[in-house]
């Protein structure tokens, strides 16, 4: 299953971030997978570069997915800032290529 973000739900986004101090971190939490899964080989969403150069324009500094069932780390270069894509593994016997359940814990600092 791909999933899809609709141009009025970028929209939104954008609006929630702009109303928002700019000194802000920038998080974008959402399901389906922006960056090809290295043991899947998916991108488990439709118009991918759309919506990561969107996520860039918005000022996002980092994107929590899923539905990839495979814990990773991506750096997303774009010509304003580096995206960060941290994909969460699963807490379910449903891993891929054998590897054990896996979360992920993020701190900001400062």
């Amino acid at each position: 299953v791909i999933g899809d973000l609709r141009p009025a739900q970028l929209a939104w986004a954008a609006a929630e971030f702009a109303a928002s101090p700019s000194a802000d971190q920038r998080v974008i939490v959402m399901h389906h997978n922006p960056v090809r899964g290295d043991i899947s080989g998916r991108h488990g969403l439709k118009h991918h570069r759309e919506v990561l150069r969107a996520f860039a324009e918005m000022g996002v500094s980092l994107v929590l997915c899923g539905h990839d069932h495979q814990e990773a780390l991506h750096d997303v270069e774009h010509p304003t800032r580096t995206l960060t894509v941290a994909v969460a593994g699963t807490i379910t016997t449903r891993t891929r290529g054998g590897r054990p359940a896996a979360i992920n814990v993020v701190e900001f600092g400062g």
